[in-house]
């Protein structure tokens, strides 16, 4: 819930009614008595039920908003806590998404060779699953604002397809493979990648306290760099390129 000042009705509407029994309790009693304190003890006798009932109301307003302000004073505490430990998530996952690279682009060499039937196992190990970010992405999502929820929301989405289509080469390139060469999609795969890597790399600057919110928009500069950090060289692959080089005109 949002503090009362950001409810700028809900703090009128306080304002009015503490207004109006103060001037009914207080100020027009010592102006109709011209300061007799007799008789503004008598009005506070007459509607002492009222006045009982608005101070059990105030008392109940403070108690809230003290335990409101508490608990947004903790989630904050709680976010600074986990964004803390955000870098070390984002580094784990930049060296799995190299390894991932690597994999996906030998994979991609192979199956344009017309020579290679991509029955045996690639030579580039499989990446072990990173696991870092199972502790402090969740707490991001939860904690964080809505836009930079989303993008750490989008990171975790995308890093399960990655996952699950690298792991499938280990299949894709055995004795068992069945289906036809497609280079096509495992490019498609790479650029996904390439693309994941660039998002996390938007990250740390927010990791570091440096910024308000991770930058979400993947800009053609940002697809370069992380192609750069992936080892990954555009010129083999038109179709990477291509797609980069056409962020500018989107």
């Amino acid at each position: 819930m949002k503090p009362i000042r950001r409810h700028p009705i809900v703090f009128l509407l306080l304002a009015l009614i503490v207004s109006a029994y103060a001037y009914s309790m207080i100020i027009h009693p010592i102006i109709e008595s011209r300061g007799d304190w007799d008789n503004v003890l008598s009005v506070w006798r007459e509607w002492q039920t009222l006045n009982a009932a608005f101070i059990a109301l105030m008392s109940s307003l403070i108690a809230f908003y003290a335990a409101l302000y508490a608990d947004i004073r903790k989630r904050q505490r709680q976010r600074i806590a986990a964004i803390s430990m955000l870098s070390e998530s984002l580094s784990e996952l930049c060296s799995y998404l190299e390894s991932c690279a690597t994999i996906t682009a030998e994979a991609i060499e192979r199956e344009k060779n017309d020579s290679d039937d991509c029955r045996s196992a690639l030579s580039s190990p499989m990446p072990s699953r990173p696991s870092l970010y199972k502790e402090s992405f969740p707490k991001i999502i939860m904690l964080a604002n809505k836009r930079s929820g989303m993008h750490f929301a989008r990171i975790l989405s995308e890093l399960q397809v990655s996952m699950t289509r690298t792991e499938r080469l280990a299949y894709r390139f055995s004795s068992k493979r069945r289906a036809s060469k497609q280079p096509e999609y495992l490019e498609s795969t790479l650029l996904d990648i390439i693309e994941l890597r660039a998002r996390v790399n938007n990250s740390f600057d927010y990791s570091r306290f440096e910024s308000r919110e991770p930058d979400s928009e993947v800009k053609k500069e940002d697809m370069t760099n992380a192609a750069l950090n992936l080892g990954i060289n555009l010129d083999s692959s038109e179709y990477i390129l291509n797609s980069i080089e056409g962020l500018d005109k989107s």
